[in-house]
This record gives structure tokens, sequence and C-alpha cells, in this order.
């Protein structure tokens, strides 16, 4: 079961992310102490939690903590147990002091970790530490060129960028998506920011004009970030396309 649902985590779509958290959960229903599958079965819900631009139910989230905790402590030593738990931290719960202990631990364990190295851009953002977030997510980019979960380091360096205003540097980095995620809404709106911050009006209206009419489909590519208030406005804007 988890070799299957890794093969549909590695797909990187929301349909292929929905049937690898349903192979997890009937995992953890036939080996409730399994870390890995314990593990699984969390980061999958994160993620979908992310994608659809939702927030967990509290009893949800106590579930998959203690999960991830139990994890741990049967498997002290598996960097990705560490880095899921760090996702839950900083995406689910937004305990950013937490997050980068586990993603800090998880590359301890494995400094060329690249799922860690996505756990340490989502904490180092919670933390308002942009410039440190970017660092490690340019350095993971060059650890494989062949790396499908890549979106999920990806979208974070360039919401990374526009924050700190390198708007220049964010446009290759949402080009590079768009050309595999095209008909991702939330996507066309970053580059439409994007554009706008680079003084183009007229790409970014032309580009809102695309958001406009594009149905809202969640996407595993461009997943809600917990980011510090300082960023609402920021927030409030771009995943107000991330519904119907």
């Amino acid at each position: 079961l988890r070799s299957r649902a890794a093969r549909n985590f590695y797909d990187v779509t929301y349909p292929s992310w929905q049937r690898g958290h349903a192979l997890m959960e009937r995992a953890v229903e036939l080996t409730p102490d399994d870390p890995m599958s314990l593990a699984m079965r969390a980061i999958g819900d994160v993620m979908l939690h992310g994608a659809r631009n939702e927030r967990m139910d509290p009893e949800r989230a106590k579930m998959h903590e203690e999960g991830l905790n139990l994890a741990i402590k049967l498997a002290p030593k598996v960097d990705f147990l560490f880095s899921s738990r760090s996702n839950f931290n900083s995406i689910i719960k937004r305990d950013g002091p937490a997050a980068l202990r586990d993603a800090e631990q998880s590359m301890a364990l494995n400094p060329n970790y690249q799922i860690g190295y996505g756990a340490l851009g989502y904490a180092k953002m919670l933390l308002d530490d942009l410039p440190s977030a970017i660092e490690r997510l340019e350095f993971s980019m060059g650890l494989s060129s062949d790396d499908p979960l890549e979106p999920q380091r990806t979208f974070p360096l360039a919401v990374s960028y526009y924050l700190t205003g390198q708007f220049s540097k964010a446009r290759p980095v949402i080009e590079k998506l768009l050309h595999v995620y095209s008909e991702d809404r939330l996507l066309q709106k970053l580059m439409a920011m994007t554009l706008r911050g680079l003084g183009d009006a007229d790409g970014a209206a032309k580009r809102e004009d695309l958001v406009a009419i594009m149905p809202f489909t969640p996407s595993i590519s461009s997943i809600r970030m917990s980011l510090p208030a300082a960023y609402d406005a920021f927030a409030e804007e771009l995943w107000s396309v991330a519904r119907p």
C-alpha cells in the first residue's frame, strides 16, 4: 500500500494525492503503529487541505499530531518523519519554531534531503526569514534535475521572491511551473501580480482576464502555506482565487 501511495504522490496531481491518501488511510487501519504509514497519511491530508485552501478540522489535526509524534518515537532516525511533522507544524498548526526544529532535524539526518529543504523553506517563511528561505530553496533546486515533487519547493521560492520584491526572479520560476500546470488558477494569479510588480500593466491585465474565466481546481503545485501576519494582504489577494 505504501509503494502504491508513493507512486500516486509522485504524480503530483490532486486526484493522485487523493488516491494516495486513501491508500494510506487503509494502511493505518491495517497497521496502526507503522511509522511511515502514519506520516504518509498525515502529509497526504496536509497537502490536500492546502490544495483546497481549507483549514483542517481540529479533531483531525489532533489525530495527525498524535500519529506523527508516535511515528517519530518509534523511528527517530527517519528524515521523512521529521519533514512531515515540520510541514504539519507550519501549514496546519502555524507553529514556526516547532516547524523549524523538525526541518532542521530532518536535514541533520540527511543533509541533501530535498523534501527536507521544502519543509525548511515553509518554516523559514512562517518565521519571516525570507532571505534564508530563498537561500535554502535555491540550493535545493541544484540537488536533482528529476524530482517530481519539485513544485513543493518551486512555488514557495516564487512566493518568497515576490514578497522580497524580486519580481524579475519570481517571473521565470512561475513560468516554469506554468509550463506544466497552465490550468492552475492560483499560479496564473501569482503571475499577474508579478507582472504588475514589474510594471507590465498590460500583461498583468491579460492574466487577470484569464484568471477571471478559469475555474478553480485544487492543485498540489500551489498549496496554501502559512505566512506571517505582515503578509495577510498578499495572501488574501493570491488565495482569493482558490475557491470556486
